[in-house]
């Protein structure tokens, strides 16, 4: 997947027999896991998160998966470089998986193409076997989420005939036909129009796009063009990746100014589609040109995730939500000096989005003094306000 392809080499223990079988207990852990619901934000912000970089893995790294940000939606189990006796996958059963789980972060593991070994037979039976494997030795061994597979061809054939089948037999325990609350993703770099796509839609819950290097407006194309008739919009989520050790695509700048591709993508369709994936999420870093590894702030996904869930309030230079913007202001008193860091300088807005069930007051002085303005839903025209506001906002209260 991505830039090279997955290697599956974790050696399982057969597990002891039980009452309940792990694929019976699915739906009983569903209902009682604590991972806030895909979705309940307006859209998700999912990121793929390479073993490799974990201090659990490896000690002279600089991050674990708990440095992750708190709000993130999902983050995405993708081995690189991971042995399977690494220490690392104790860790995350034990540790990381429960964790994020208080958060609210629902942890998908990444199973790469789904492609059977000789053990298997290329019948319903065979399927089928293949299908608990993966249920068994990655989604209820780690108590993860969901599963992700990773097609990035077109296939024919029998192998298009395995794939379908897998998949078919993976729709019992996981994704929309199952029941059990668990997802299953269909990451892609192909457009919505393969034979593969066709007949596995209604059985997964989302579209990962692999839209490395491209643009909105191509991607906006590929899911009008390809996707659409099969495909809602908020189950579709294009993906960008941050700078990979030797990569080449340049979704993010350096330093972040919150321009680019991966900030077009936020903001593409903002509020409909399902939300956008970052890839090697473990890389939001501040250089996104080193091929070293330092320590990640995740200031860009942060970010990202602010747009995404809309979690603040921001101010526009211009009437109607046009021109320069601020960046996302929580809840909290702002002097002009402060106002003017978040992006706001003095005497500058003419217009304010308020997240539902927000307060804004608005101070035409500094430290909340002077005439004010109580707003508690957006507003395009601070020169409709009586007296006018437009140009004259220097301190802010938002409640």
């Amino acid at each position: 997947m991505k830039y090279f392809s997955i290697i599956v080499c974790m050696v399982f223990m057969t597990l002891s027999c039980r009452e309940m079988s792990p694929v019976d207990s699915m739906t009983a852990e569903a209902k009682n896991g604590s991972a806030r619901a895909a979705g309940e934000y307006k859209e998700i912000m999912a990121g793929y998160y390479r073993t490799g970089a974990d201090k659990a893995d490896h000690p002279e790294k600089l991050t674990t998966m708990l440095d992750l940000p708190t709000d993130l939606d999902m983050v995405m189990i993708f081995q690189v470089n991971t042995s399977s006796t690494s220490n690392y996958w104790n860790v995350l059963r034990d540790t990381y998986v429960p964790e994020l789980h208080k958060r609210g972060t629902k942890v998908i593991y990444t199973v790469g193409g789904i492609n059977m070994g000789p053990e298997y037979t290329h019948n319903t039976a065979g399927y089928e076997k293949y299908a608990k494997h993966l249920i068994d030795n990655y989604l209820i061994k780690y108590n993860a989420d969901g599963l992700d597979f990773d097609i990035e061809d077109s296939p024919s054939g029998q192998t298009l005939t395995d794939k379908v089948g897998i998949v078919t037999a993976l729709s019992k325990y996981v994704g929309p036909k199952s029941g059990t609350g668990k997802l299953l993703i269909y990451d892609t770099n192909q457009d919505g129009t393969t034979p593969f796509f066709q007949a596995i839609y209604d059985k997964i819950d989302y579209v990962f796009l692999q839209a490395y290097g491209r643009s909105a407006t191509s991607v906006n194309s590929t899911y009008n063009n390809t996707y659409a008739s099969k495909l809602p919009l908020n189950k579709f989520l294009p993906g960008f990746s941050f700078h990979e050790e030797r990569g080449d695509f340049h979704d993010v700048h350096s330093p972040d100014d919150q321009k680019g591709i991966a900030y077009d993508y936020a903001k593409w369709n903002l509020g409909k589609k399902g939300g956008i994936f970052a890839y090697a999420i473990d890389r939001d870093i501040p250089d996104q040109q080193t091929d070293t590894s330092p320590a990640p702030d995740y200031k860009v996904t942060k970010n990202l995730i602010d747009i995404l869930h809309g979690n603040g309030v921001q101010f526009y230079r211009d009437y109607y939500y046009g021109g320069p913007v601020s960046t996302y202001l929580k809840k909290g008193t702002y002097t002009g000096y402060q106002l003017t860091v978040a992006g706001v300088p003095n005497d500058w807005a003419s217009s304010v989005k308020i997240p539902v069930g927000w307060k804004v007051t608005m101070y035409a002085d500094d430290n909340f003094t002077g005439q004010s303005w109580v707003l508690t839903a957006n507003k395009s025209s601070f020169g409709s306000l009586s007296p006018s506001a437009n140009d004259k906002i220097t301190s802010v209260k938002i409640e």
